[in-house]
């Protein structure tokens, strides 16, 4: 029985980690008719993975960028998707026993475009530690980073031959899912 657990979690760990948007590698051909967005992901606290979500508007399909699994290691991100529009969704932090997430409709919309690039900012975590309260205190920010950014991109992806396009218009910095729905959820450790 104890196998069949340990599988099972095995299994549901390959599953949630597929499921990331997986960031481009410097050998991949990119298709012609998509766009990459890209950008970088920080963050301040001790979590295990912090996740951004966001959906093409006219088709719903949800995607997220999670920094174990789709930013290298100078913390950028490049994703290759279906030229549309965009809308963030939320975020999601964890760690062993505490899941965090604040999902909803925002106002942060993007598009990517056919052979193109599209600037998003970095995405920046912070969070406290919860020892200092009952629940965690987390915020997600869009910032501008566009010229620090910029260079780990000519060092990451310089191979690809992707038309680099202006900077975006990222606000200075801007909360991300300021007014979506907070959720904690507690798992309690097992003892065996």
């Amino acid at each position: 029985m104890k196998r069949i657990k340990c599988v099972i979690a095995l299994l549901s760990i390959v599953l949630i980690s597929g499921c990331a948007s997986p960031s481009i590698g410097l050998s991949n051909q990119i298709s012609s008719e998509n766009g990459i967005v890209w950008g970088s992901m920080a963050y301040e606290g001790n979590y295990a993975d912090y996740q951004v979500h966001f959906k093409n508007i006219k088709t719903g399909k949800k995607h997220f960028i999670s920094l174990s699994t789709s930013v290298n290691e100078a913390g950028l991100f490049a994703i290759e998707l279906p030229a549309g529009s965009y809308m963030f969704t939320g975020w999601k932090i964890s760690e062993q026993f505490i899941l965090v997430n604040k999902m909803g409709e925002t106002e942060h919309n993007f598009k990517s475009k056919s052979g193109e690039s599209t600037y998003l900012g970095q995405i920046h975590f912070s969070a406290r530690d919860i020892t200092e309260s009952k629940q965690p205190d987390i915020k997600a920010s869009l910032r501008n980073r566009y010229a620090l950014d910029m260079e780990h991109w000519q060092a990451s992806f310089a191979d690809l031959g992707l038309q680099i396009q202006d900077e975006h218009h990222v606000a200075a910095q801007s909360t991300l899912c300021q007014s979506c729905n907070l959720t904690v959820t507690y798992t309690p450790a097992q003892i065996r």
